[in-house]
């Protein structure tokens, strides 16, 4: 349960325990002493196992199980005072209401574990993490050189069960805590040449290896199996097409330029999209929205998303400083050759008020010729070096970190 020790049905068979092991005592102190000792120590074990390495699972204290049993059960006893308080003057009806209380308890328990279990099927938020589902979103969508990054406990204990993709996996967990240019050499080896990323992140809030992936990688919209984050990340493998803007999103911000890897991308494919920005004041927290507009004007799809992959609101970029943002736009594999405009809004995620521009609300970025192979394909062919570490993301971004997996629980929940 979320909040186990609070739940009224944990403390009333604590309550039950402890009266319980009264009843022992004043019947059997043997058995007293043996439930105690049954208890106790796996109890004293898990916790001392806990505070070495915080890994706690419901499992660990299956041991108690029984004579927590026992113990309640001796609770619910104790209830009925006739068994261990024998009057010889006793009435018919006090011994009634003794037999009565033990058996509406123990109706009282019985309806509330059938409570419990329903919601133990029914709240997903109660439900393990799901590796199989993220091992099959993965295999679903693997390409040749893609590789997987597993930034949570040892892949080879749950998830290799159910991974069976060719892609190679490898455990990030140890650079959780480690500095960035330390995980920049580790990470540019492990996804050198690749051409996407997919991450699975775990059992920690996001660290290290996310910045890494916000600021080398174009990031998609992720999905959420119980606990269980996967995200597919682009990587730069081809030259960008740099187109310049110039349009002023109001007075705080400037967009400079745009960079696509490619303009005529095929359906189904990932497309690398880079802003550059000028920081002229202090901004808002403003929410980004990609959004793609089929040849009639309709729009077929729209990401909305916080700069950098949540590291980076335009609440901390600096000012008089560039600022620059990474997003993939993973193309539906159903999407009808055609000209598709790209367009981006900014807008105040509390009011959904957008910024206005010289443009109107949605500044065009380029016009992409889905399904065709053009000469703009082939001139991006080039392949590009490793990118050094952007000195665009704000100094204020590893503040972020705390707000990052806010909004990531907060997307969870919902």
């Amino acid at each position: 349960m979320p909040t186990p020790w609070r739940t009224p049905l944990v403390w009333l068979y604590a309550l039950l325990a402890l009266a319980g092991l009264g009843f022992w005592w004043r019947t059997r102190r043997a058995a007293a002493l043996l439930l105690a000792t049954s208890v106790l120590l796996p109890l004293a074990a898990v916790i001392a196992l806990a505070l070495r390495n915080p890994d706690y699972h419901e499992r660990y204290v299956i041991a108690m199980t029984a004579p927590l049993l026992l113990l309640a059960a001796g609770g619910v006893s104790w209830l009925d005072w006739c068994i261990w308080r024998r009057s010889p003057t006793s009435s018919a009806r006090t011994a009634s209401v003794a037999t009565a209380l033990p058996l509406l308890t123990a109706l009282v328990l019985a309806g509330a574990n059938l409570l419990a279990v329903q919601r133990l099927y029914a709240d997903t938020t109660l439900h393990k993490p799901d590796f199989r589902s993220a091992a099959q979103t993965i295999m679903a969508g693997l390409q040749p050189g893609d590789v997987v990054l597993v930034d949570g406990p040892d892949p080879s204990k749950v998830f290799l069960h159910y991974y069976t993709g060719a892609a190679p996996v490898f455990a990030v967990a140890d650079l959780e805590d480690a500095p960035l240019a330390e995980a920049d050499v580790r990470l540019r080896q492990l996804t050198a040449g690749a051409p996407h990323v997919w991450e699975l992140l775990y059992f920690h809030a996001p660290a290290t290896v996310q910045v890494w992936l916000a600021t080398q990688g174009w990031a998609t919209d992720p999905t959420y199996h119980n606990g269980i984050r996967v995200t597919r990340y682009g990587l730069a493998t081809t030259a960008p097409i740099t187109l310049s803007l110039g349009i002023d999103f109001g007075d705080a911000l400037q967009l400079e330029q745009v960079a696509l890897d490619t303009l005529t991308p095929q359906p189904g494919d990932l497309l690398r999209v880079t802003t550059d920005w000028f920081t002229r004041a202090a901004a808002s927290a403003y929410k980004f929205s990609l959004r793609l507009h089929d040849p009639a004007g309709n729009i077929v799809q729209s990401v909305d998303y916080t700069p950098q992959n949540w590291f980076a609101p335009t609440n901390v970029w600096v000012v008089g400083q560039p600022a620059r943002d990474q997003r993939g736009l993973l193309l539906p594999r159903d999407l009808p050759p055609g000209a598709y405009r790209l367009t981006l809004r900014l807008y105040d995620p509390d009011t959904g008020a957008a910024v206005m521009t010289t443009a109107g609300e949605d500044v065009e970025l380029a016009v992409l010729n889905i399904g065709a192979r053009g000469e703009g394909q082939g001139a991006t062919e080039a392949t590009v070096a490793n990118r050094s570490l952007p000195s665009t993301l704000p100094p204020a971004a590893a503040s972020c970190r705390a707000a990052l997996y806010a909004g990531v629980r907060q997307e969870v929940e919902q």
